[in-house]
């Protein structure tokens, strides 16, 4: 695999060295298995392994099993929920209709606010308000919501440039 262009990718910007030694262990456990080096292949897309490997190891800084734990467990979702196809769906289409992905807006408010100073997206999801029942009650059940929000990730990440 070929080293990521640092310019081009955001999560790679400004990164600390303590952060690059994490990342790269974590990188060599994932290379050091066929298995989740051609997991990685399936479902990084434009996400270069260096820019994954580094997410992951900055969602669970102190802990190198911690970390592979999580983008093993993200490899087996993704590919048992075809991710990459989920990303190219519309969101009308992942919930089932307008009337559905306008109650879940409603009820999971999100949203682009802008960039930080590394120029990193900034993304608001309000799911503090979000209540499953009442969202259930307006035909959207607990699988759809917990689909549309991996189409929002999903989406943020094709936004950075993943």
């Amino acid at each position: 695999m070929a080293v990521a262009d640092r310019s081009s990718d955001p999560t790679l910007a400004a990164v600390q060295p303590h952060e690059q030694a994490h990342a790269d262990a974590l990188r060599q456990s994932v290379l050091a298995s066929p298995e989740l080096t051609q997991a990685v292949e399936r479902i990084r897309g434009g996400e270069s392994l260096e820019g994954m490997c580094m997410r992951f190891s900055r969602a669970r800084p102190k802990s190198h099993a911690k970390a592979l734990a999580m983008l093993s467990a993200y490899l087996a979702d993704s590919d048992a929920a075809d991710t990459r196809t989920l990303a190219a769906s519309s969101s009308v289409d992942v919930c089932g209709g307008e009337a559905a992905l306008a109650a879940y807006c409603r009820h999971c408010p999100h949203g682009i606010l802008g960039n930080d100073r590394q120029g990193r997206p900034i993304l608001y999801r309000g799911y503090g308000q979000c209540k499953l029942w009442e969202l259930d009650k307006e035909g959207v059940d607990g699988v759809t919501a917990l689909r549309l929000n991996k189409w929002v990730t999903e989406r943020m990440a094709d936004y950075m440039g993943h």
